[in-house]
C-alpha cells in the first residue's frame, strides 16, 4: 500500500491527518500495517469507508507500499501509525492504540536494525576505500624506491665502467713507456767489448782464424746477453703491470665498496620509510575501526521501546478477535 509520509501538525481542523490518511489508504491498510485482522464491527466500518474510494487508487495503493528504492518506506509507516495511535486515544479505543504502539515499537527496532545495517555497509566501503588509498601507496611506494635503486645501480656501473676504461688506457700508456724505457737490445758486457778488440787487433795482425774465433766466441756471448736481457727486461715490465694492475684492482674494490655501502644505506631507509608507511596504515586502520566501533556502539545503545512492547498481548489479541 502507499502510504504518504506528509505529517499534519496542527490537529484543530475537523479532518486530521490520520484520518485523511486514513481515507487515502483504506481501513485495510491501516490494519495491514498493525498486523491485525478485522472483525465484522471493523470490516463494516472498512465497507462504509470504502464506498467512495476510487478503484484507481485501490490499485495505486497495491503498488506504494515501497518507495522509489523498492524499499518499504517504514518511516511513512510508523507516522501513519502515530497519527492513528492518537486517534485510537482521543477516540477512546486503548486496545487498537495498544497495538500501533507495538507495531510502531516493532517498526522503529527494524528501522534501527536497518539504520546499523547500513552504517555497516557504508564502513565497509570506508575500510576498503583505506585499504586501495594504502594499496596505491604501498605500490607507488616501492615503485618510486625501485626506480630510485634501479637509477642507482646504473650510474654506478657507469661509473665503474669510466674508471676500468681509464685504468685500462692507464695500463696501455704505462707499457709503452716502460717498453720506450727499457731497450729492446742487450747493452754488451766488458767482456764483450774486451773480445771485440782483440778479435780487431787479430785482424790487422793478419791472424784471421784467431780472429774468426774470436768473432763467433762474441756472437755467442751476445745472443746468451740478449737473451737474459729479453727476459729480465719482459720481468721488469711484467712487473710494473702486475703493480698497476694491483693498483687499479685496489680502486675498483674501493668503489665497490662505497657502491654497496651507499646501497645498504638505502635499503635500510627504504625498510625505515617502509615501517613508517606500514604503521600509518595501521593507526590509520585503528582509529577508523574505533570511531566506527563507537558509531555502532552509540546507535546500539540509542534508547528504543521495541524491547518493552514487541510482542503483542494475548489479553488485547483476544479481545481484538471478539
Amino acid at each position: 500500500f502507499f502510504f504518504s509520509s506528509r505529517r499534519r501538525h496542527t490537529r484543530s481542523a475537523s479532518v486530521s491527518w490520520a484520518r485523511r490518511c486514513g481515507q487515502e489508504t483504506g481501513v485495510h491498510g491501516i490494519y495491514q500495517i498493525l498486523g491485525m485482522e478485522k472483525n465484522e464491527e471493523m470490516q463494516d466500518q472498512a465497507e462504509e469507508q470504502q464506498i467512495e474510494e476510487p478503484v484507481a487508487q485501490q490499485e495505486e495503493m497495491k503498488g506504494g507500499e515501497k518507495g522509489q528504492s523498492g524499499e518499504p518506506d517504514l518511516q511513512s509507516f510508523i507516522d501513519i501509525l502515530l497519527e492513528h495511535q492518537h486517534n485510537c486515544e482521543e477516540q477512546g479505543k486503548y486496545v487498537e492504540a495498544e497495538v500501533a504502539k507495538n507495531r510502531i515499537a516493532e517498526l522503529r527496532q527494524q528501522q534501527d536494525l536497518k539504520q546499523i545495517e547500513d552504517v555497516k555497509s557504508r564502513h565497509l566501503s570506508m575500510k576498503l576505500d583505506v585499504e586501495q588509498a594504502h594499496l596505491e601507496e604501498f605500490n607507488g611506494f616501492n615503485k618510486v624506491w625501485d626506480d630510485k635503486m634501479k637509477d642507482f645501480e646504473e650510474k654506478a656501473k657507469m661509473e665503474q665502467s669510466i674508471i676500468e676504461t681509464k685504468h685500462k688506457e692507464k695500463f696501455e700508456e704505462s707499457t709503452a713507456a716502460l717498453q720506450s724505457k727499457l731497450a729492446e737490445k742487450a747493452k754488451p758486457s766488458a767482456e764483450i767489448l774486451n773480445l771485440k778488440k782483440i778479435q780487431v787487433n787479430l785482424a790487422k795482425q793478419k791472424d784471421y782464424t784467431e780472429a774468426h774465433q774470436i768473432q763467433a766466441k762474441v756472437q755467442q756471448l751476445e745472443e746468451e746477453e740478449q737473451k737474459r736481457w729479453e727476459e729480465d727486461r719482459q720481468q721488469k715490465i711484467s712487473y710494473a703491470q702486475t703493480q698497476l694492475m694491483k693498483k687499479h684492482a685496489m680502486e675498483i674494490k674501493a668503489f665497490q665498496k662505497k657502491v654497496q655501502s651507499r646501497i645498504d644505506s638505502m635499503k635500510k631507509q627504504r625498510a625505515v620509510e617502509l615501517e613508517q608507511l606500514l604503521q600509518k596504515y595501521q593507526n590509520m586502520k585503528k582509529d577508523l575501526e574505533a570511531q566506527q566501533n563507537l558509531e555502532i556502539k552509540k546507535l546500539k545503545k540509542r534508547p528504543t521501546t521495541a524491547s518493552n512492547s514487541s510482542v503483542y498481548s494475548s489479553k488485547y489479541l483476544s479481545l481484538i478477535h471478539i
